[in-house]
């Protein structure tokens, strides 16, 4: 059917590195940016091959566990020679991280956009809704925020809401919630039989959707909704020389720049236009083939972001 990801991460929840042996599990806590920048780099080009071969445009995510360690790491993995990657991914998850507030979490958010000049997303949280289980397998988060006790589905959609909020409200791109569906069941694992997130999913104990619990954080009203251009659709002509943009809505603002980077991070082409209608067609640059990243701004915010991919002259 022709479905490829537009997304691709590299690892996940990476402080300690991938692909490491027992051995090197069992000993504890260990990093060594040399292996890792050479097995990173190798899955970054394994990606990057893939886009040309199919002519795609695919975004390179590299994931830190912890909102507070992130900009360590990111800083590690560039000095180290990690550098073709596109979005920042952190986990974030009250009962571990809690020392980082939603509000918190925004600001970090905020800070590593503004240093790094890449997207950001939260690509792993969860909120449980109960502390009771329905198997013999314990449930991992089983603890409550004080200002989202008790712990019940209105809770855990607040949770969401605002950490979604908090998100977009500096810049990120999206959130990730991990993981809904993880009902009971009569499979086993090591730890006990049944599953170890059923309080934490967006089904009840009889596998029904709970109509007032996380679920219903996606169909709630958010700052991008309220704030920021929305359906904004980019399309190239047979020979990439023009690039049409098709916009949702407006936000009444005098202007929108438009500005298309290099993979490397030049600027080959910035252009302010009067946001006085829906749609623009922009005569690009002759450029040379690869992926460029395009971005629209208002009021020096990025509101949107895609990939061009261009192969052919």
């Amino acid at each position: 059917m022709n479905l490829l990801p537009e997304m691709i991460q590299i690892g996940n929840e990476t402080n300690r590195g991938i692909l490491l042996s027992q051995a090197v599990n069992d000993a504890g806590w260990a990093l060594d940016w040399n292996r890792n920048s050479s097995l990173f780099n190798s899955g970054i080009q394994a990606v990057r091959d893939f886009e040309t071969a199919n002519s795609v445009a695919i975004s390179i995510v590299l994931h830190v566990a912890g909102p507070s360690e992130v900009d360590w790491f990111i800083e590690n993995f560039i000095a180290n020679g990690v550098t073709d990657f596109d979005i920042i991914g952190l986990s974030y998850y009250e009962q571990w991280h809690g020392k980082n507030s939603i509000a918190e979490v925004g600001t970090i958010i905020a800070e590593l956009k503004e240093k790094y000049n890449k997207d950001l997303m939260v690509v792993e949280t969860g909120y449980p809704w109960t502390t009771a289980g329905n198997d013999t397998a314990n449930n991992v988060l089983n603890q409550s925020h004080p200002e989202y006790a008790p712990l019940n589905p209105p809770n855990q959609k607040q949770w969401l809401v605002d950490l979604s909020n908090s998100i977009q409200e500096n810049g990120g791109i999206g959130l990730i919630y991990w993981e809904p569906a993880w009902v009971s069941s009569p499979c086993s694992t090591q730890w006990g039989k049944g599953a170890h997130y059923e309080n934490a999913s967006f089904f009840n104990f009889e596998n029904n959707l709970i109509s007032d619990g996380g679920i219903v954080w996606m169909q709630s009203e958010t700052v991008s909704t309220k704030e920021i251009l929305t359906q904004i659709k980019t399309t190239l002509n047979a020979n990439h020389h023009i690039l049409k943009l098709a916009l949702g809505s407006t936000t009444n603002q005098d202007s929108l720049t438009i500005n298309l980077h290099s993979m490397e991070g030049k600027l080959v082409m910035e252009q302010i236009m009067v946001q006085n209608q829906l749609a623009y067609e922009l005569a690009l640059p002759d450029l040379v083939k690869g992926i460029y990243v395009l971005s629209l701004t208002v009021n020096n915010k990025v509101i949107f972001k895609d990939k061009l991919a261009i192969f052919q002259q």
